[in-house]
């Protein structure tokens, strides 16, 4: 939903540059069509990492879902002995250590993008203090982090859905996963 909104918002922004359609005191302070434009493009960007990083969190929130069913039916086992029962416990909690690093490490990276791109059009769009040079190189190291963290995330995810489809069928993960995947890619 909120993923939605934003979407929306940011195709506002454009619309507004197509119609160059703005306020009065819009025009009164950035004249230069080309100066909205940049600035409009912009916030463009922001409102979609923005929507990005609550696309995270839904990831975030799907991932604890899954492996919170995972390990309320190892829990349910009371066939096994007591070593057994701890090497489950314990094989459990690995796999709920490994998998939520992947997705914190994607839920991280897409909060510092959306809230330096926030940040930086907000309080500082005529780039007084960040020069455009290095905004340049934060947006490609957020862009290569972007994809490492979504990777594993999604890897993660995707492995998880994979080796314990049979205890996850009553959710029916894949087309929850998928279906989300594709309306915000």
């Amino acid at each position: 939903m909120v993923y939605g909104f934003m979407a929306l918002k940011a195709i506002m922004r454009m619309w507004e540059v197509c119609e160059n359609s703005y306020s009065p005191q819009t025009l009164e302070l950035i004249p230069s069509f080309y100066e909205r434009m940049k600035i409009m493009t912009e916030v463009y960007d922001a409102n979609y990492e923005v929507a990005e990083f609550y696309e995270a969190i839904a990831l975030f929130h799907f991932g604890k879902m899954c492996l919170r069913i995972i390990k309320d039916k190892c829990e349910g086992k009371d066939s096994l002995d007591e070593e057994s029962a701890r090497t489950v416990a314990t094989l459990n909690k690995s796999l709920v250590s490994l998998t939520m690093q992947g997705i914190w490490s994607f839920v991280a990276g897409c909060g510092a993008q959306s809230l330096f791109m926030t940040l930086s059009v907000q309080f500082d769009p005529e780039k007084k203090y960040l020069p455009e040079d290095f905004r340049m190189k934060l947006h490609f190291i957020f862009m290569g982090l972007g994809i490492m963290a979504s990777s594993a995330a999604i890897g993660n995810v995707v492995l998880i859905e994979q080796n314990f489809h049979s205890q996850l069928e009553a959710v029916k993960p894949f087309w929850k996963f998928w279906g989300t995947k594709v309306l915000v890619s």
